[in-house]
């Protein structure tokens, strides 16, 4: 099986499709299938291999070994005419999906690939002044995979908006059944143990849980972008310490991809909130935060899956999230306290509840001890079984 790995191999953080990329892979690898990378070659307009420079660099944040894959020729596998593509391939300096088409019928390839959002075209006013180029690459990227031969969105949510907008171009039922199919991510942790459970009640929570002389850690791991709705964090923030003494220590985890968004968190540090950012982490110190961390809070308005939600929830740790759309998905499992993200208020009302209530969160903490977990081998079996889906 060949498995596109161009943005990725390069990209210098390991954001939430750059994690699906490695976990994917690794996962694949560990049901027996054998991977072979490629890259996107510029001049030739066809696929070629990586250097070990690119596979070193993908090895990070617990991706697969340089040595995991397969390189040289072997015996052949039935999954040896398939090109597995988990990256978003969208934007002015990619190839078109047209062009990957072409070369993978050069090559006797099929293709499968991952869909992870449209949400520049549901969304299209958090993409900033060059909205429109964005929307424009993002419908080329939606129009593109309609020529694969299989889809596989990555929660409910986004299967519906996808199979909605092939409709809407004019692709038939039985087509877009037979090509899309919905296999939801893992909500493993890449490469670590799920910490045991958390014995508590709230009669004795804030002992156990060491708050008795201390604020309350919360974590909230997003890049800085407009999308994951930091600004409605932040004016939450202020109005809690205006209030009353906020008695909660902030992390934020994540790459400044919005100047905007930086700038106004430059702001909050200003004015004396509790708040502290760290750029770029690496799997150690992100273990740390969530070690470090009593409950977590993702704002973020809209995702096509929600891969810190799930880690919080791997993690043990309650996570204060959106109700709607994929997240609602992951939140519906318990250990989530549900919110309108939309609303700063009730981001507000949130905080206020787990930071007063012991109550409610070890209601949370009861959730998770209880939730099902879905690990990658699972996502990994429910993928070989989607491939092997007659059309």
């Amino acid at each position: 099986m060949y498995y596109y790995i161009d943005h990725t191999r390069r990209f210098e953080y390991n954001t939430g499709i750059q994690r699906c990329v490695r976990a994917i892979a690794l996962a694949l690898m560990d049901v027996s299938i054998p991977l072979k990378p490629v890259i996107w070659d510029s001049e030739s307009r066809d696929f070629s291999a990586p250097t070990l420079k690119d596979l070193e660099h993908l090895s990070k944040w617990n991706g697969p070994d340089p040595n995991q894959w397969s390189l040289n020729d072997r015996e052949s596998h039935w999954t040896d005419d398939w090109l597995i593509i988990v990256e978003l391939i969208s934007g002015p300096y990619m190839p078109s999906l047209k062009e990957i088409r072409m070369s993978a019928d050069k090559n006797g390839l099929k293709i499968g690939c991952v869909f992870h959002d449209s949400i520049p075209l549901r969304y299209p006013q958090f993409y900033g002044p060059n909205w429109k180029k964005t929307v424009h690459f993002h419908t080329l990227y939606m129009k593109g995979i309609a020529s694969f031969d299989k889809v596989f969105a990555n929660s409910f949510s986004t299967s519906e908006y996808l199979r909605d907008f092939l409709y809407e171009i004019g692709y038939s039922e039985s087509y877009v059944g037979s090509l899309l199919q919905t296999i939801p991510l893992a909500t493993e942790l890449l490469g670590q143990k799920r910490p045991p459970s958390v014995k508590i009640s709230s009669s004795n929570l804030w002992t156990n849980r060491g708050y008795l002389n201390r604020p309350m850690h919360i974590l909230c791991v997003a890049s800085f972008e407009p999308r994951k709705n930091h600004l409605a964090l932040f004016k939450a923030i202020t109005y809690l310490q205006s209030i009353q003494n906020l008695n909660a220590k902030f992390i934020l985890v994540g790459w400044p991809n919005d100047l905007q968004v930086l700038a106004q968190f430059q702001r909050t540090r200003t004015i004396g909130l509790p708040i502290h950012w760290e750029r770029s982490i690496d799997d150690q110190r992100l273990h740390a935060l969530y070690e470090w961390a009593d409950c977590t809070i993702y704002p973020s308005i809209e995702e096509g899956f929600g891969l810190p939600v799930a880690e919080s929830l791997w993690n043990r740790i309650p996570c204060l999230c959106s109700g709607y759309g994929a997240i609602g998905e992951l939140a519906k499992g318990g250990g989530c306290l549900q919110l309108n993200t939309s609303d700063w208020r009730s981001l507000v009302s949130g905080l206020q509840l787990i930071l007063s209530q012991p109550n409610t969160y070890a209601k949370l903490i009861d959730e998770l001890n209880c939730r099902t977990m879905r690990l990658w081998s699972d996502y990994a079996n429910d993928f070989v079984q989607g491939l092997l889906k007659p059309e």
